[in-house]
Formats: structure tokens, sequence, C-alpha cells
């Protein structure tokens, strides 16, 4: 019997575009938020912290599902061409996530590890770093030596995720910026694109289904 052909790897670069935002503190309700011009993005409250919150995802369908291939995310890299602004004194701490299961932040956001607040994939939260392809940290600082309005320094960074291979029908995108401070304190958030170079390949029968079984259960 003829061997089976094996499909050729191919790459792609995946790509999805994530709108700017002003989010800004309500005048005669502290605790409350506003969310300026940008319908898709969502507010989140919990007690006295508030949260802009935007999620999409990029439909694999035809490649993981129809053709059988398994999806490896090479590079995931945030791309933005205009400075991220912040009237706060506590300046702007914002999350990118790249992730293989839908996040539910309205909980996520309330989970910490006994100590500190958590997010998706460390001790503390629901999610698996299995389920985080990666995440990206910034906190900016205001810069007291620019006169520019809103003028911020990068502070901290780091990552976390461990970039797993999938086989499942989505790969997700979560911006995440926590805006506090006191009243008219504004966090303005620049457009960005979230651009992912990836290989979709093939590899045998039962390894793909075993990933694929890993990927629903990952969802749930």
């Amino acid at each position: 019997m003829a061997k089976k052909k094996e499909k050729i790897p191919q790459s792609r670069i995946l790509t999805k575009y994530i709108s700017g935002v002003t989010l800004t503190r309500v005048v005669d309700t502290p605790f409350a938020t506003v969310n300026d011009g940008a319908s898709d993005w969502k507010v989140i409250t919990i007690g006295s912290n508030a949260w802009g919150v935007w999620t999409g995802y990029i439909d694999l369908t035809g490649m993981t599902v129809e053709q059988g291939l398994t999806c490896a995310v090479e590079v995931a890299d945030v791309q933005e061409s205009q400075p991220v602004q912040s009237d706060s004194s506590s300046g702007c701490l914002m999350h990118d996530l790249v992730h293989v299961v839908p996040i539910d932040w309205e909980t996520a956001l309330g989970k910490t590890d006994g100590t500190v607040q958590t997010l998706p994939g460390m001790l503390g939260s629901n999610e698996n770093i299995e389920s985080i392809v990666k995440g990206k940290m910034r906190h900016y600082f205001i810069n007291s030596n620019v006169p520019a309005p809103g003028a911020v320094l990068l502070g901290n960074t780091s990552t976390w995720g461990v970039n797993q291979a999938l086989a499942s029908d989505r790969i997700y995108i979560s911006r995440v910026v926590f805006f506090g401070g006191e009243v008219n304190e504004a966090q303005r958030i620049p457009a960005c694109v979230v651009a992912l170079a990836t290989t979709f390949f093939e590899e045998a029968e039962l390894s793909h289904m075993e990933r694929l079984r890993r990927s629903y259960l990952l969802q749930g």
C-alpha cells in the first residue's frame, strides 16, 4: 500500500486589530467608570478597582479542523504606532494575552494567589499555564521630566506562557488595562495589531487527536 503523502508545513502571519480607547473615572461617582468612544471595549469593576477589557479571536478552523493540521505560534508580537498616555498618579498597567481558551474576565480579575491579584495561567487563577501562548505585562509611570500631557515611561515589563502547539479552532486575544486613581484621571491606550507568526504542520494522527482532546479539555 502506498505511503500517505505528508503535508508540507505552511507558514502564516495571522493578525488581529485592537482599537484604541480612553478610560476615565466618572466625575460624580469615583468608583464608577466610563469608556469613551470604543464600543468593542467593556469596563469591569470589582470593588474600588476597574479595568478596561478588549477580547477577540482568530479563527483557525480552515487549517486545524478542516485540514487536520496543528498550529505552532513561533512569535507573538504586539505592535503599536502611538504612545501610551496616562494622567494617573499610579501610571498605566496593561496586560496583553494570547490564549487557547476563552477567559471569563469578570471572574479572572477577582483572583489572587492568596496575597496579590493573579492573572490567567498563574498561581491562583482558573486557567492552566498550558492555555497561555503568551502573556505580556507593561507598567508605565508618569514622566515628570517631559512637559507633554500624559507623558509616561515604561517602568516594568514581564512575560509568561508556554507557547504550546494547539489543534483547537480558535486562538483568543485579550487586552486588559487597569485604571484607578482620582476622578477624571485618564488612560489613553493606542490602537494596536497583534501579529502571530505561525506554522501549520501535520503530525501523527494519534498525536493530533490527543492534542485536539487536550485543547477541548482546557476549554472545559
